[in-house]
């Protein structure tokens, strides 16, 4: 098995992650974890990460199967996955989650990972089709 990836290596593979919840159909999850930040990793792969908003944490426990298989794929040595809750009192900072929100999400994580891609995008004024 290979070592457990740093908290730095994880948050650059986190686009990954997002991106194997997508093509495993479940983009209304992934968008979700592009607001969900890994906060520490233990030498035995267990991943904490966190919710800002509370609206975000019952989705994102639900889907704790479906992420933990995403980010073995990603990264094999990470075992388990729990989520921290938002801090007591944190206000709810989200809109509902739409579709055009999702769209406009994928689309920034897309041009995170190809710059040429995201300049096409706004030089021709494009927009993504499924």
């Amino acid at each position: 098995m290979p070592p457990v990836p740093d908290l730095h290596r994880v948050l650059d593979g986190w686009d990954s992650v997002i991106a194997e919840l997508k093509r495993q159909g479940r983009g209304m999850l992934a968008a979700l974890l592009a607001r969900v930040q890994p906060t520490a990793i233990t030498g035995g792969g267990l991943l904490t990460i966190e919710c800002d908003d509370p609206g975000d944490f019952p989705v994102v426990t639900d889907g704790l199967p479906q992420i933990t298989e995403a980010l073995r794929e990603a990264m094999p040595a990470i075992g388990r996955v729990q989520v921290k809750p938002p801090a007591e009192g944190a206000p709810a900072t989200r809109d509902r989650l739409t579709t055009e929100a999702v769209k406009q999400e994928r689309v920034a994580s897309l041009t995170r990972q190809h710059p040429v891609l995201g300049a096409a995008v706004d030089a021709l004024d494009l927009e993504l089709l499924e």
